[in-house]
Order: structure tokens, then sequence, then C-alpha cells
């Protein structure tokens, strides 16, 4: 199964394709996603995940073709 990943800004996993997508095992987690992109642990701890524009926990379960993006949990005043 492919899924459409849009990585947080300045980090270029290595693993996407062309194109962004990443491939990945039937039943895969959104955490799978963040081990397959070998995202820094401390970058992963301040981003939060969406699939498909809702925020979604790391046990959530993707499907071929879904889109997964990043943003920043901590904001600035």
């Amino acid at each position: 199964m492919k899924v459409l990943v849009f990585a947080p800004p300045a980090y270029v996993p290595e693993n996407l394709d062309s194109n962004g997508y990443l491939e990945l095992p039937e039943h895969a987690t959104l955490d799978m996603v963040l081990r397959q992109m070998k995202m820094p642990r401390l970058l992963a701890k301040v981003m939060l995940a969406s699939v498909n524009g809702h925020i979604a926990p790391g046990r959530t379960e993707l499907h071929d073709g879904d889109s997964i993006g990043f943003f920043s949990g901590l904001a600035g005043g």
C-alpha cells in the first residue's frame, strides 16, 4: 500500500519516492510511518500528525492512498 506523506518543514526523509509516497505493508499504522521515515525522536515529539486532514493518534490504521501531514504542536507568541 502507498500513502502520500507531507513531511515536516526542513525534514526530507530519504525513503519517500519522488512524488512523496511511502510504501507500507497492509494494516500499517501512523506510528509505522514515523519509524519508516526515521524521524528524529525530538522532532516526532513536537509534531502532530493528520490523516486525510484529521488529527490522528499513532495507532491509526492507514489505507492505500491516505494523505499524512505533520504540523507543530508548539506555538510561539
